[in-house]
């Protein structure tokens, strides 16, 4: 078992998850070798799952010291990036629903009956939705960026939010004071992403046929 402060790292190369799936879909698109097609799958879900898997490495680095400039910016490519990863993904499994070989796949056990009936139907990742999972991220990487400067000016003075309020002789009327000193300084820019994020996300379930953003989260 290796500790989680030893796994490596590496950023996330677009056009390898981009080539690893166009290569399953034209395999199921041709319709020819189930063999190599099951082959391309199986790269495809590897570098799938490993992208995952350093999106979360990113993400916990960045949590943990939110100083951390380039696990910032790692999370929130992966985060902008993973909108244009699920679109490949479904491409694939949309090729393989509708493929020659889709009888092949089943009868070797490596799609159940049925696990490809969703993928039959037209693509539920189109380009405009893509945009809109994109910005959705976008807004989210700009308000973690607005948390993670913590600067706030107490008595002329210049210094770490987080490092101030830590200290123990602070009264309570100081605590608060210099919270809502920070909480005016972002707020401004914080309402402006919020607002954005709002009609994005009402965008978003509406495109994908639910009522509202809430009813969309719930059935996810």
């Amino acid at each position: 078992i290796r500790p989680f402060s030893e796994m490596p790292y590496k950023s996330p190369d677009a056009r390898e998850l981009n080539d690893a799936f166009g290569r399953a879909r034209t395999l199921a698109e041709r319709g020819e070798d189930a063999e190599a097609l099951i082959a391309a799958l199986d790269r495809a879900f590897w570098i799938y799952d490993n992208f995952y898997t350093l999106d979360t490495i990113a993400m916990i680095r960045s949590d943990s010291d939110q100083s951390d400039a380039y696990y910032r910016d790692e999370y929130n490519r992966c985060e902008i990036m993973s909108a244009q990863v699920e679109q490949w993904r479904e491409q694939m499994l949309h090729a393989c629903a509708v493929s020659k070989l889709r009888p092949a796949l089943e009868r070797s056990g490596y799609f159940a009956p049925g696990d490809l009936d969703y993928y039959e139907q037209e693509e539920e990742y189109d380009d405009d939705l893509v945009a809109l999972y994109q910005r959705e991220s976008e807004l989210l990487s700009d308000y973690r960026a607005i948390l993670a400067d913590d600067a706030v000016e107490i008595d002329g003075e210049k210094m770490s939010l987080d490092e101030y309020l830590a200290r123990e002789s602070l009264s309570e009327e100081e605590y608060q004071s210099a919270y809502l000193a920070w909480l005016e300084r972002v707020n401004g820019e914080i309402a402006d992403i919020y607002a954005e994020l709002i009609g994005v996300r009402l965008d978003i379930a509406a495109k994908l046929g639910y009522d509202s953003y809430e009813q969309y989260c719930y059935d996810m």
